[in-house]
Parts: C-alpha cells; sequence; structure tokens
C-alpha cells in the first residue's frame, strides 16, 4: 500500500467517523431536552438550566461535551451593595448537579427546586436592581 493510498484510507475513515459522531451528538441532545427548565439552589445562588448542551467548533474539530448546560445564575443576596454588579448572568451548569455525570465540586450541594421558586427570587432580585438603577 503506497502512502497516497494510506491517507485516502484515513481520510475515508475519518469522514465515517465524523458522521456517526455527528449521530452521536444529535441523540445525546435530544435526550438532553429533559433538562432544560430545572431549577436548583446552591447557597443561595439560584441556577436554572436555559438551554442543552451546545458544539464548541475549534479548528481540529468539534468538540461537545454533553454534562455543560446553559444556565442563568441569579447572584447572592447581597448583590444590592454592590452598586455595579448585575443580579445575574449566564454560564454552564455541569449535570453533576443532578448526578448525572461529574461534579467538579464535591462538597457543593445542589438542591433541586421548583421553578415558581426560582422565578420568584428572580422577580425579587429584578426588582431590586430596578431600584438601584432608578436612584442613580
Amino acid at each position: 500500500m503506497t502512502l497516497k493510498e494510506i491517507d485516502e484510507e484515513i481520510r475515508r475513515l475519518k469522514r465515517l467517523r465524523d458522521a456517526e459522531h455527528g449521530k452521536q451528538i444529535t441523540e445525546l441532545k435530544k435526550a438532553a431536552k429533559k433538562n432544560v427548565g430545572r431549577c436548583f439552589n446552591n447557597n443561595g445562588v439560584y441556577i436554572k438550566v436555559v438551554g442543552i448542551p451546545q458544539d464548541d467548533y475549534t479548528l481540529t474539530g468539534n468538540h461537545f461535551n454533553q454534562y455543560q448546560y446553559p444556565a442563568l445564575y441569579l447572584e447572592y443576596d447581597d448583590i444590592k451593595e454592590l452598586p455595579n454588579s448585575m443580579p445575574f448572568y449566564f454560564d454552564t451548569l455541569d449535570s453533576g448537579a443532578w448526578g448525572e455525570g461529574y461534579n467538579p465540586v464535591i462538597d457543593q450541594k445542589y438542591l433541586e427546586v421548583t421553578p415558581e421558586e426560582f422565578n420568584e427570587e428572580f422577580e425579587k432580585r429584578i426588582q431590586e436592581f430596578r431600584k438601584r438603577v432608578t436612584s442613580i
């Protein structure tokens, strides 16, 4: 077998691998939809899963972490004392929070709460933020 033939076989297998990987990601994304909307309280920080794990495209290919979910975080209650801070931010939440996958910080406790409880906290913090902004 020549080098040219070996390279062509490698390209063929890479295309096959990429196709299978794409199918796997599609299935993982379908399964992940069940977690969208889940809400948690982690020591006063409220968190809501707002989407499914996303693809990260790089020069070397597609990276997909099935355990990282986009999430909305509500900051601590003492945020009102920090005049330039926002009451919320977006980041990712590892599915280890609810026991699927790896929880990178073992001692952190995520208590699942209802969407209603999350929404009440969200409204409270937005009202506090609105008061801060309008008093400037």
